[in-house]
């Protein structure tokens, strides 16, 4: 509550309890909604996922969930996962899809400030890594971007819009496709809380 509030929560900087950083001048807590070692970033993006999932599901829309699709890394390594596989989503072809969250307080500072930057910027870090690797093996990609407050990425919007779409000519049901949107915001406001 306080960290929504804009409340100090700590007096004095003191090492984070996940990655030892010390952040000085942290007093609203900004490190602790984007620390990729803290297990709430994992839980709000498996929760995001599992939703996505479910609404995908409901919506008639055939899904698979953590799709090894043999994306390799190089180097013997291999790429986890794909976290959703929508099946024969864009012509026919399989889509991999994403999820990452980002914070917007990762940006240098407040000086320059841009509505969205986070989002776009975690959205294009991961179609330089994936896109073209998804692209060789035959399947698309598509990155699925939100921050903590609950801002999505252009492609999420048009990805959300076309599965209420899809719903709807389906004929799901209009009380549920309508709340598609909500469903998701909900999701990423429970995972930060989480």
């Amino acid at each position: 509550m306080c960290y929504r509030l804009g409340v100090p929560i700590f007096s004095i900087s003191k090492p984070c309890s996940a990655c030892s950083k010390v952040f000085t001048g942290d007093i609203y807590g900004d490190h602790v909604v984007s620390c990729s070692g803290i297990i709430g970033i994992k839980y709000r993006h498996n929760v995001v996922r599992d939703t996505l999932v479910d609404i995908c599901f409901r919506s008639g829309i055939s899904t698979g969930k953590e799709v090894d699709i043999g994306l390799g890394g190089g180097r013997d390594k291999a790429l986890r996962p794909a976290d959703i596989l929508l099946y024969s989503w864009d012509g026919g072809l399989d889509v991999c899809v994403d999820l990452t969250g980002s914070s917007l307080l990762m940006q240098t500072g407040m000086a320059d400030f841009v509505p969205g930057r986070a989002v776009i910027e975690a959205a294009q870090r991961k179609r330089v890594k994936y896109e073209a690797k998804c692209a060789d093996i035959r399947y698309g990609f598509l990155p699925f971007s939100f921050s903590s407050f609950g801002e999505l990425e252009k492609d999420v919007m048009t990805l959300l819009k076309r599965i209420r779409k899809f719903s709807m000519a389906q004929d799901i049901g209009a009380r549920a496709v309508v709340h598609i949107f909500n469903r998701i915001s909900f999701s990423i406001a429970k995972g930060v809380g989480a």
